[in-house]
């Protein structure tokens, strides 16, 4: 198998073990940053290069890039989605599609697609102008409640509020920001964790239970969240391959709160890490995915 992995950081520890684990199984793999490639359209034929590589003849692309900002703008979205269609019309398969990756990066789409599944969410809100918002925080709103921008990794732009003033006035900041932001009920049952289960294909191959750092009801790691390894119930586990798959994703982090009436499903991500579940459960998560392919 000839193995492309488009990488923002090709030095990054997930890119590495990717790499690693398919060169471990005898694939020959290529490591490419998107800013590095190049797109050609022409009436006669179309080219998408790196170097003297023409990308369009590998198998299989692994898509690991997440926001990042270059020269002032967000080009992480655009430019990944147009070298993975790009990739995709040439036969080449990627995971995870750009279709599946653009739904993922939305956290209220995503929201929008696991409610219509039946899948258990919080209660969520996606509230447009300022007198709505206030009907809905002194009416409907139960408190304290969580506000989230819409796009976002690691626990950056996920705010608690406390109060209907706060909400009102968070709702307000972002609306003057011209951010359209989701609401959801702050489940005090989870007692500030949450479960990242990592689902490839039909299978939830590795899981942790995180926990917020003291002051924090954040549980990422990367914002000083405590991990230890879970076996998950299969119905859990079933929940969280149905979420992945719900949005189109064949490789997922899924993330859950745990209540006395069940799981809860928050997000649905499309790039998720190996560093941290790899260390926390000694699972070969990325030998998993590379398997998976094949």
């Amino acid at each position: 198998m000839k193995l492309l992995i488009l990488a923002h950081n090709p030095s990054g520890y997930a890119t590495r073990r990717l790499a690693e684990a398919a060169e471990q199984r005898g694939h020959m793999v290529l490591v490419v940053r998107p800013l590095d490639c190049v797109v050609r359209l022409n009436g006669r034929f179309t080219t998408l290069t790196h170097a003297h590589h023409d990308l369009t003849q590998f198998d299989v692309a692994l898509l690991r890039t997440v926001g990042q900002s270059y020269m002032g703008h967000e080009i992480s979205v655009p430019l990944e989605s147009y070298l993975a269609t790009q990739l995709a019309l040439a036969g080449v398969r990627c995971l995870n599609t750009p279709a599946a990756k653009q739904i993922a990066s939305d956290k209220f789409h995503t929201l929008q697609l696991l409610n219509h599944a039946g899948l258990p969410i919080p209660d969520s809100w996606l509230v447009g102008g300022l007198e709505r918002m206030r009907e809905t925080a002194v009416n409907d709103l139960p408190l304290p409640a969580v506000i989230k921008l819409p796009r976002g990794s690691w626990g950056a732009g996920v705010i608690k509020v406390e109060t209907a003033e706060a909400a009102l006035s968070t709702h307000h900041l972002l609306s003057s920001l011209s951010k359209i932001a989701t609401v959801q009920a702050f489940v005090a049952a989870a007692n500030n964790q949450d479960i990242r289960a990592f689902v490839v294909g039909d299978k939830v191959v590795a899981a942790m239970r995180r926990t917020a750092p003291a002051g924090d009801f954040r549980a990422n790691i990367h914002l000083g969240g405590t991990a230890v390894a879970v076996t998950l119930p299969p119905a859990t586990q079933a929940i969280a391959v149905a979420a992945a798959q719900t949005v189109g994703l064949e490789v997922a982090g899924v993330d859950l709160l745990e209540t006395a009436s069940g799981p809860l499903v928050i997000e649905v991500n499309s790039t998720p890490g190996l560093e941290e579940i790899e260390a926390t459960t000694g699972v070969d998560v990325a030998g998993a995915v590379i398997g998976y392919l094949g």
